[in-house]
This record gives structure tokens, sequence and C-alpha cells, in this order.
């Protein structure tokens, strides 16, 4: 999902850049590329990375694409893509190939050892045939207040976004959930004796 659409839903998570000021853009650069998306990797058959905000899949990340408002912002697209292969195509070639293992072997039942190998074999080959499918998740991330807004709510997306920020640039995004806020402006030390409250 992206920012420019008729509505949007997001998350909202707190991370502080851990540099100098004079250093933060060619560090945060830096990061950047070190984990930017890869087309067509041989041999992988579901990769992410970062691509950019305004033309994931032609545009390379560039400078002026990723710092706006004065560089007081960063912007990138969260570029995920997969190869699917339907389950029961994959049912349907291992069915075939067990078949050849029991004919080759003189055998009526394959072993379960050998049924996990070919159901790999089968789902590596096949997936290499698939045409990867791409979805994009934009993202925004203030670094003079530390807020970052991520394009989605699903879980799955923000735990991938999560671990990707974490590898790019050393720094957690921690949620911005009621706790967390009340945390950030009260401290953890008011917030000990507090308990869930159970409405009827």
């Amino acid at each position: 999902m992206g920012i420019i659409s008729s509505s949007v839903s997001y998350a909202c998570f707190r991370a502080a850049p851990t540099v100098l000021n004079g250093e933060l853009i060619s560090w945060a650069m830096e990061c950047i590329l070190e984990y930017a998306f890869t087309d067509e990797v041989e041999g992988i058959s579901r990769q992410l990375g970062w691509a950019n905000i305004f033309e994931p899949f032609s545009r390379p990340l560039a400078r002026e694409d990723i710092f706006l408002n004065g560089e007081e912002v960063i912007a990138l697209c969260l570029r995920i893509e997969e190869r699917k292969v339907a389950k029961s195509i994959i049912k349907k070639h291992c069915a075939i190939e067990q078949e050849a293992y029991m004919t080759e072997k003189g055998i009526k039942k394959v072993p379960r050892a050998v049924k996990k190998r070919i159901r790999e074999q089968v789902e590596f080959s096949l997936a290499q045939k698939a045409m990867p499918v791409p979805s994009t998740y934009d993202m925004i991330w203030d670094i003079i207040d530390g807020i970052i807004y991520l394009f989605s709510t699903s879980s799955r997306v923000i735990g991938e976004f999560q671990g990707l920020f974490k590898r790019s640039f050393s720094i957690y995004p921690e949620p911005l959930i009621p706790y967390t806020l009340a945390k950030s402006e009260t401290g953890s030390e008011a917030l000990k004796n507090i308990s869930p409250e159970v409405f009827a």
C-alpha cells in the first residue's frame, strides 16, 4: 500500500538515529544501499529489500528521492517478491516423482525421508520456473522526531519490516502502542502497578 491512495492504513514505530547530524546522511545511505532490493537472485524463492518510493520497480535508489523535506525525512519502499506455486501443482508433481521412485526401486511405498526430499526438490524446481509476485509498502521515517510510519497493518509485513530495518540500521523500531506511548511520557516506574481493566 502506498501513501498516495484513496484510503490508507499504517502502523507507527519509534526509532532514533544513533549517529551525529553531520554523518547522518552518509550513514543512512550506506545502510540503505547495503540492503537495497536486488532483482532476480538465482535460487531464492523469496526476497525483500529497500526500493525507490516513487518508482519501486524501475528507478534506482537515489539520495534526492530518499531524503525529503530538507533531509529531515527518509522515504523508502519495502519491496517483497515471492515465487508462489499452487499446492495442487506441487502435489501433482510430487505424486509423479514418487511413482517414478517406486518403479525404479521396485517398491510399493516411498519412505518418509524420501517423500520429504522429493517435496523439497519439487518445490524448489517449480519455484524457479514461477514468476515472482511483488508487493510494496511505503515507509516514512521522521529522523528529527524519531517516528516511523509504515503503510501496512499486516502482522507479517510488520515483522518483515522490523527485521529488515534492524539489519539495515542496527536499530529496532519499537511499535507505538498506548503502553509504549505512556512509558515514553511517564517512565516505566509509573506503569509498574497498572493492571488490565476488564470491561463487562
